[in-house]
């Protein structure tokens, strides 16, 4: 859909109705004439919608139309998966494999399904967002009769969604930031006002988005001040200091965050202790990342990572796995590798990640706790990373080990954590980006994580990645494997599919003044 389509129908149907917007809170609502009637707004159409897959299948992966995942393809994308056929995968295309292959695969048009192709569903969705939120936020300062906290709540909230949309558009459809070439790198279309103009749109810098996410951060941060938190389901002065944090790292601006990771720290959350958890014994009855988890922040949208890596945990017909340089870079008395990953019981040597709720379990025991969605969360654990890079970045190894080893802590017994006092320099850098990518392992991060890395200008690492693909095995049965027959290659960056291509409804109503973004085929390898 154009986008001034977008943001016309969310105009209009403000002025008429508030529609599917409200539908999940308030289906009566006709007029905005309070903040009350704009924090109903903000839970029904600018915060992800939670998509519910318990439908009696073996699997409910939705890739496709508004009510689908919204990228789950992100835990597929990366270095931290890997196709690991087993089982007697199906060929239809409602296998996960099929659903999301094509990102797997990374081909010149991801959005298609076997051949078959679809609109970029990820677009339009958050540019919807954006637009209710643009409304929200023009329409708050209206109703001066209301309570300020809940101006100010409302305000924050807005604030806060529009910048962590922004953010992840700007880093799926255009470049990495880069101090040198940002100014000049397209990025991705910016509105931040709700009135309509029939006019074409163009991508605007990636330099011009970040500043507008680090303006709204700032400004949610104010508006957040002294209020307490509503739930984790709704963004706080904590998720946007959380997330202004991470944007800096992205941004290189290291100086600048260790104060906000401070301020997070100061906060009430406290990390894990992994050391002797129920979850070491008993990881399908106790998720890592539920919501009663003291170190959850923020988290919104849906789960579907069980979807994506098994059917079942029980019989584990297996579709995607931990890749094994992921499960290989965990010392054997991590207990991270025991709380993050079972054995899966169709091969004792693959593992099936269980940091989240399962949605389906044949043995009726379910995880505690309510559902943490795998693409959107901020823990505290990201803080103490974020700190600690950044005070290595700075120099400062001696502080930034000490952060790394108050994370560690509470991921080793006491008397199996190492020391770290041989890191420093690049050496100590290097091993913190290992951390976060045990640490974070399939909750979003790594896919940006390395593109970000690729321009670090102290510290640069390209990485290419191969993923092994395989045929069905020839029969069915839970522990037939199937034929490793060759290997896609995608080369460092700035070589390679690193880059979405924008949508073609957008390059095709918007008459040549969207640019999009070069694509390659995919590299494939026989073996």
């Amino acid at each position: 859909m154009k986008l001034k389509y977008i943001f016309s129908i969310i105009g209009l149907l403000l002025l008429i109705s508030c529609g599917n917007f409200l539908e999940e809170q308030s289906s009566d609502l006709r007029y905005a004439i309070s903040c009350e009637d704009l924090n109903e707004l903000l839970v029904g159409g600018a915060y992800m919608k939670h998509v519910s897959n318990a439908d009696g299948k073996a699997y409910n992966l939705i890739v496709k139309g508004d009510n689908a995942e919204y990228f789950p393809w992100i835990h597929v994308i990366d270095d931290d998966a890997e196709e690991v056929v087993k089982g007697g995968i199906e060929s239809g295309t409602e296998s996960p494999r099929s659903l999301v292959g094509s990102f797997y695969y990374w081909d010149k048009d991801p959005f298609n399904m076997k051949g078959v192709f679809y609109d970029d569903n990820v677009w339009n969705r958050l540019y919807t967002h954006i637009g209710v939120v643009n409304v929200v936020l023009e329409k708050a300062d209206e109703f001066m009769n209301d309570p300020e906290e809940l101006r100010n709540r409302v305000k924050g909230e807005a604030y806060f969604l529009r910048a962590a949309y922004y953010f992840l558009l700007v880093n799926f459809y255009a470049k990495p930031y880069s101090e040198i070439s940002s100014s000049t790198d397209l990025g991705v279309p910016l509105k931040v006002y709700s009135h309509i103009e029939d006019k074409n749109w163009k991508r605007s810098p990636v330099d011009s988005v970040y500043s507008q996410v680090v303006a709204d951060l700032n400004t949610a941060i104010k508006c957040f001040e002294g209020l307490p938190v509503k739930s984790v389901n709704r963004a706080s002065e904590a998720s946007a200091l959380a997330l202004l944090s991470r944007v800096y790292c992205y941004m290189g601006k290291w100086e600048l965050v260790p104060e906000l990771c401070d301020r997070v720290m100061e906060m009430g959350y406290s990390l894990v202790e992994l050391n002797g958890h129920p979850i070491l014994d008993k990881p399908l009855e106790n998720s890592f990342n539920s919501q009663k988890s003291p170190e959850l922040i923020f988290t919104q949208g849906s789960c579907c990572i069980n979807e994506l890596f098994t059917t079942t945990l029980n019989n584990c017909r297996l579709y995607f796995g931990p890749s094994a340089e992921l499960l290989e870079s965990f010392d054997e008395n991590d207990l991270r590798l025991q709380a993050f990953f079972i054995p899966s019981k169709a091969s004792g040597a693959t593992h099936v990640p269980v940091k989240y709720k399962p949605s389906r379990v044949t043995t009726n025991k379910m995880a505690t706790g309510g559902m943490v969605s795998d693409v959107y969360l901020i823990r505290l654990a990201e803080i103490y990373l974020n700190k600690a890079e950044a005070l290595a970045m700075q120099g400062k190894d001696a502080e930034a080990r000490l952060v790394l080893q108050d994370l560690r802590k509470k991921r080793f017994k006491p008397e199996n954590l190492t020391s770290l006092d041989q890191y420093s320099g690049e050496k100590l850098v290097e091993f913190i980006r290992e951390e976060r990518r045990r640490e974070l392992c399939f909750e979003g991060h790594r896919w940006f994580d390395l593109r970000r890395y690729a321009v670090c200008p102290k510290y640069p690492m390209a990485k290419e990645i191969y993923h092994p693909h395989y045929d069905p095995p020839m029969t069915t049965g839970a522990n037939m494997n199937g034929r490793l027959v060759g290997y896609y290659h995608l080369p460092k960056y700035p070589d390679g599919n690193w880059v979405l291509p924008i949508p073609g409804y957008e390059i095709e109503q918007n008459n040549g003044a969207m640019i999009n973004n070069e694509r390659m085929e995919s590299k494939y390898m026989e073996l």
